[in-house]
């Protein structure tokens, strides 16, 4: 059975109007698509509060599990759920950092183009949770595997490649990566930040100072749980505060 057809039993039947216009375009792939991304979407609304993005969460029943340090309260998808892991790890090593590396590091998170990237984040991994529910709810095999495509396109998007080599950069200032800093990093820096890493800046980056205590971060659990919940199948198009009670009664 295809991954798509293992989700049959929990997706909605088409209603006659959506037959209707699925009749009238000769029953395209792409009303197929249409159909499936607004149940996604209905679906998904219906799971947030008026909190917003703080409650939102992933669609992927795994994603706790490969990225186990990340608390998937906030987050949409797993290209959020990476970024949050990887600075993480820049803000637990910073402790460990002096104070001139703490704020150099400040200062490229808090560069504008480093925030508009950010923001530009957040809105592929909306669209990309949005895609695969979607991609689940498709009664149709072939416009399924086109909405997989589509979301698999958003992981490699040129605001999520940008954001990855501006990590990149932190990471090897701080040793997280081995080696030398890659010329097309530098490079970034140097005309998209106005940043040039200087030799000492990067013996400073890997020198440990005793000033502070690097952090071990562990998600809230019941979170965690919260996330199991809302992604399996059985509990689609329940609200958040449905999935809290049926998360308390565990």
């Amino acid at each position: 059975m295809g991954k798509n057809q293992q989700y049959a039993p929990y997706r909605p039947e088409l209603t006659t109007e959506q037959k209707e216009r699925l009749e009238r375009a000769a029953n395209s792939l792409e009303e197929y698509v249409h159909i499936a991304v607004e149940e996604a979407k209905r679906q998904l609304s219906v799971a947030r509060n008026s909190g917003g993005r703080k409650d939102a969460l992933p669609d992927d029943p795994e994603v706790c599990l490969r990225l186990p340090a990340v608390d998937p309260r906030g987050q949409y998808s797993i290209i959020d759920m990476r970024f949050k892991q990887r600075t993480q790890a820049i803000s637990s090593v910073l402790n460990l950092r002096d104070d001139n590396i703490n704020k150099l590091a400040y200062d490229v998170l808090t560069n504008p183009t480093v925030l508009e990237l950010e923001s530009r984040l957040f809105q592929i991994a909306q669209r990309h949770r949005i895609l695969t529910r979607a991609e689940k709810l498709c009664h149709n095999e072939a416009a399924a595997d086109a909405l997989h495509i589509q979301a698999r396109k958003l992981e490699c998007d040129p605001a999520v490649a940008e954001l990855d080599i501006v990590l990149q950069g932190l990471e090897y200032l701080l040793d997280l990566r081995e080696g030398d800093m890659p010329d097309e990093v530098r490079r970034y820096y140097e005309e998209h930040l106005d940043v040039s890493f200087t030799r000492e800046q990067m013996e400073a980056g890997r020198r440990l100072v005793q000033t502070g205590e690097a952090k071990i971060l562990y998600p809230d659990f019941d979170n965690v749980l919260l996330q199991v919940l809302f992604s399996t199948p059985e509990n689609w198009g329940l609200s958040l505060e449905e999935l809290e009670a049926l998360r308390d009664e565990e």
